[in-house]
């Protein structure tokens, strides 16, 4: 996952073939692949638009691969019902439903199906996703997302999926790969990856994180930030980026009493939106303008903003 930009789609067509790469190998289970064409490299993609072919039957678009490899007529049905069957088709549509109807016909949600089955159909060593979700409503894509984190879990094919949208990767991945211009910035799994970020980029792209701008202090290893110092082992001067996600700060009161190894800013309430799971506080700390999540909404102006001293990590640089 990464901003948009950062290469995720062209690493993907890099691994199904359709882009040649200058360097590096491409390796399944320690076959090189990467001079091998598309068709032989035994891939499937999802791509983000679906790419059915809209004046073909859903039985035709999940049987144009089998055909293509000329599988015997009799097996292409069996393999394409049992597919349509895995992706929950023929509940939606009956039989009958899959025989006549074509892709402008089908919902957003059964469309993705149509196209997953498409792909589930040839028995592909790798499975590539590029973003297959996107293009769902909110609602659609939290179900489906659940489906096929279930669905891959029982056909066990290795699966790529490329996706900007952070929820969606650390909830259905294994593994996560961190992309920005290009380059990897961080692999690991879902929960390393959101609780030990190791870069300024990484803790900013996941979670709603406040992102404050401080200047190291090599004499007496600190940070300067938000009007304090924090200790920061290191051997740098310079700026420093320091981090802390919205939901693990409070608010407290300007005259609260605050005990622990905690941070603590001060500032002003400038705004307060209800976000839905939470009352989302704006507060102005010197220059920066910082977020903090609660329950209930504050009638409060001036107010503390407290954070656990584990939960703000800084970054002396970028990276």
């Amino acid at each position: 996952m990464g901003p948009s930009g950062c290469g995720k789609t062209t690493l993907l067509r890099s691994i199904a073939g359709f882009i040649k790469v200058d360097s590096g190998r491409i390796c399944f289970d320690g076959r090189d692949v990467t001079g091998l064409p598309p068709q032989e490299r035994d891939t499937a993609m999802v791509f983000q638009n679906y790419a059915l072919w809209p004046h073909m039957t859903v039985f035709d678009n999940v049987a144009y691969g089998l055909k293509l490899k000329k599988v015997p007529a009799s097996e292409v049905r069996r393999r394409v019902m049992g597919a349509l069957e895995l992706v929950e088709m023929v509940d939606i549509l009956g039989v009958e439903g899959i025989e006549s109807r074509k892709p402008p016909e089908l919902s957003g949600g059964q469309q993705q199906r149509v196209a997953l089955a498409r792909a589930l159909v040839v028995q592909p060593k790798v499975l590539l996703l590029d973003e297959p979700l996107s293009n769902l409503d909110a609602k659609v894509r939290q179900r489906v997302r659940v489906e096929i984190r279930r669905l891959q879990k029982r056909v066990r094919i290795t699966t790529i999926h490329v996706t900007h949208d952070q929820e969606e990767a650390l909830s259905i991945a294994d593994s996560v790969v961190v992309m920005d211009k290009g380059k990897v910035i961080q692999v690991g799994s879902p929960q390393e990856i959101y609780r030990r970020p190791q870069s300024a980029f990484v803790a900013e792209f996941l979670g709603s994180s406040n992102v404050l701008t401080g200047q190291l202090c090599r004499a007496d290893q600190t940070v300067s930030v938000g009007g304090i110092k924090l200790s920061c082992a290191t051997a740098a001067e310079g700026k420093a980026t320091v981090v802390f996600r919205a939901d693990e700060a409070r608010l407290a009161g300007e005259e609260a009493q605050v005990q622990g190894n905690v941070v603590v800013f001060q500032g002003d309430v400038e705004e307060t939106l209800f976000v839905g799971s939470a009352f989302r506080h704006f507060v102005k700390i010197g220059t920066e303008l910082v977020m903090v999540d609660s329950p209930e909404s504050s009638p409060l102006r001036r107010v503390k903003v407290v954070v656990p001293r584990e939960k703000v990590q800084i970054y002396p640089l970028e990276g």
